[in-house]
């Protein structure tokens, strides 16, 4: 049975907060949340980034689950998507890599390289937000697979990932 997420949003509001910045790839500078762009779709806690300079760097969607588990989506600047996994009692070095497959329960899954982005995160990104999109949402749970956190997590509410690539169209639009 797949695991369950929280329904608890201070918790979600909390590791949306932390996630966002902990799942991050290592930056000169802090990010700063937008003002304004914080919200939630169902169990999904979502908000904005911007660089210490005022840059738009990635609008993100966090789930937190009953197991400590965390699922972060991350839209980014460059039409990319990705996918964040956090498990308790798994660790990495920060910078591994590893030939991963991310599945859904229906379609194709999707091969590539996922990279630990330190001892808790580990990250598989993907080009062309709107069909990862379409792929996360055909399905009701999620996998990565070959990161050693192989664990069916629920994914209620994918609505939060259009609203995630709405988030970072809104950012990124021409003014």
């Amino acid at each position: 049975m797949p695991r369950q997420p929280r329904p608890l949003l201070p918790i979600l509001t909390l590791a949306a907060a932390l996630a966002a910045l902990a799942a991050a790839p290592a930056r000169a500078g802090a990010l700063v949340e937008i003002p304004g762009s914080a919200g939630s779709v169902g169990l999904w806690s979502l908000a904005g980034y911007r660089s210490d300079t005022g840059d738009f760097d990635h609008c993100a969607a966090t789930l937190a689950y009953t197991g400590g588990e965390k699922l972060v989506l991350q839209a980014l600047t460059d039409d990319r998507l990705a996918v964040v996994l956090s498990m308790p009692g798994v660790s990495h070095a920060p910078g591994q890599q590893f030939q991963a497959r991310l599945m859904t329960e229906v379609g194709l899954p999707a091969d590539g390289l996922a990279e630990a982005l330190d001892s808790q995160h580990v990250s598989m990104t993907f080009r062309g937000i709107e069909d990862t999109v379409a792929f996360l949402s055909a399905g009701q749970t999620l996998r990565m697979l070959g990161v050693g956190m192989d664990a069916a997590l629920a994914t209620p509410d994918l609505g939060a990932a259009a609203a995630l690539r709405d988030c970072a169209r809104s950012q990124t639009a021409a003014p």
